[in-house]
């Protein structure tokens, strides 16, 4: 029988993208922020940190010991006093041995310290070279890696909150926890392929597969909506308004805004290129964008909105679909069904009936067609609290998950989303057949969750990854 990969295994412990070995270079890079302050820290990492130390502190520092150090240059010359904090090896933040020299945190006094130890042979870090370092080693996997700049870039407090959630190794223990579930159903599955002559026809060896399916795909479904919500609170999501010139898509802009962004007149094809904001609903960073209205017979310049306004869609995560209340739906809602099936875009649509003041509409959320519309006016403000939680739900899919979200990327929620086509399509192999093709199902979702921790992750996508840290992290 040829056995299923092995399990995902636990953060802590080197991966399979760790097993690769890392270049023998030493390098540094201020693990401070630019500026003027009370401290300034410049990072040291690689096999010749002890050589540093001895060069510019004239000893090497007990291994996490705070010690009082003369930082000096290679003519022997002071550059200034501060603490020393040797890191040996494994016990240190890359797994490799690491010095970190606290000083002043003078931009002057800093750069000189940063090159009194490049010129000991150590070169410029890279963006996010020592967390790519520590991931390479097996201290952090690729969820906790991002985790670390999603930290440092949160822009709120839940997202703050989500960020050390994701660090803590609470997202990919429960990747692990599912690609366990996944490899016992590999198992028993090509098992019985393998052996079924074998078997004993009592046993319900594929009963037995649909109920730990069953249990695998409730189990994704949760993680699937703390995803969301994660990459909703970490990322924000792309929240972009669409329809006919003068539908009132630059008030509700503005309104949503809540500050007088766009220009508004009475005059239609007022907005030629796209606008953008970022606001804060109920805890939720959404990226607002105001987009050129979809003229039929556009002149030269409305034409190039509209192509920004096409590239806005296939960026978002949900499209508000402007119409005025006055005006015929069906026009609207062909105009605008005929852009996605132009894109190719299946990205979920909000109707917004706005101009309500015009036609005395009752402020409401209507179903039609398994589609939600939200009446409301954006003069006067009417039924906006009703499209802000319409646009809320709408972006949480009307989940509400009693756990707290942790941070999480496009990537992750993508890959979560193959996961479960994958299974989706298993169980319909299951009942179906062949038996082959549900094991191969098996085993893509088996990658794709491999993927989201980095143990089958490509070097482009590290790359990328990584290239988007601060120098010095």
């Amino acid at each position: 029988m040829r056995p299923p990969e092995q399990a995902l295994r636990h953060h802590g412990r080197p991966c399979q993208v760790g097993s690769i070995p890392m270049a023998q270079e030493t390098i540094a890079a201020m693990a401070t922020a630019p500026g003027c302050g009370a401290i300034g820290i410049v990072r040291v990492c690689g096999p010749a940190t002890r050589d540093v130390a001895m060069a510019i502190t004239g000893t090497v520092p007990p291994a996490r010991t705070a010690t009082l150090a003369t930082f000096s240059n290679q003519q022997g010359a002071s550059i200034d006093e501060g603490i020393a904090i040797f890191f040996e090896a494994p016990a240190s933040y890359t797994g490799e041995d690491c010095l970190e020299l606290q000083g002043h945190g003078g931009r002057v006094v800093l750069n000189q310290v940063l090159e009194a130890v490049l010129a000991c042979g150590v070169r410029l870090a890279h963006p996010g070279e020592f967390t790519q370092r520590a991931f390479r080693h097996g201290k952090l996997n690729l969820i906790q890696a991002e985790a670390v700049a999603d930290l440092i870039q949160a822009s709120t407090p839940q997202a703050a909150l989500a960020a050390s959630r994701s660090l803590r190794g609470v997202f990919s223990d429960a990747v692990y926890e599912m690609a366990e579930m996944l490899a016992e159903m590999r198992s028993t599955m090509e098992a019985s392929i393998d052996f079924a002559e074998d078997m004993d026809a009592g046993l319900d060896i594929m009963g037995a597969v649909r109920v730990m399916l069953q249990a695998l795909r409730a189990r994704l479904a949760g993680v699937l909506t703390q995803a969301r919500e994660g990459r909703a609170v970490a990322e924000g999501l792309q929240v972009v308004l669409v329809g006919a010139p003068n539908a009132g898509k630059s008030s509700l802009f503005n309104v949503l805004s809540g500050e007088e962004a766009a220009i508004v007149t009475a005059m239609p094809g007022t907005t030629r290129d796209a606008l953008l904001r970022q606001i804060l609903l109920e805890g939720l960073l959404i990226n607002l964008t105001d987009t050129a209205g979809l003229a039929p017979l556009p002149d030269p310049i409305e034409a190039m909105g509209i192509e920004k306004t096409k590239m806005s869609c296939l960026r978002a995560d949900l499209l508000l679909a402007v119409a005025s209340d006055d005006e015929p739906f069906s026009v609207q809602q062909e105009m605008v069904q005929r852009l996605l099936q132009e894109l190719g875009s299946h990205v979920a649509v909000l109707w917004v009936r706005n101009k309500i003041d015009l036609t005395g509409s009752p402020a409401a959320i209507e179903v039609q067609d398994g589609a939600s519309m939200v009446y409301c006016s954006a003069l006067n403000g009417v039924g906006m609290d009703l499209l802000r939680q319409a646009i809320k739900d709408q972006l949480l899919q009307g989940h509400s998950n009693p756990e707290p979200a942790f941070a999480a990327r496009r990537r992750h929620v993508e890959s979560l989303t193959q996961v479960n086509a994958f299974l989706q399509a298993t169980d319909h192999f299951l009942a179906q057949g062949p038996l082959e093709l549900a094991a191969e199902q098996l085993r893509q979702a088996q990658v794709a969750l491999g993927e989201i921790v980095g143990e089958s992750s490509n070097e482009a996508l590290l790359e990328r990854i990584f290239s988007s840290f601060c120098i010095g992290k």
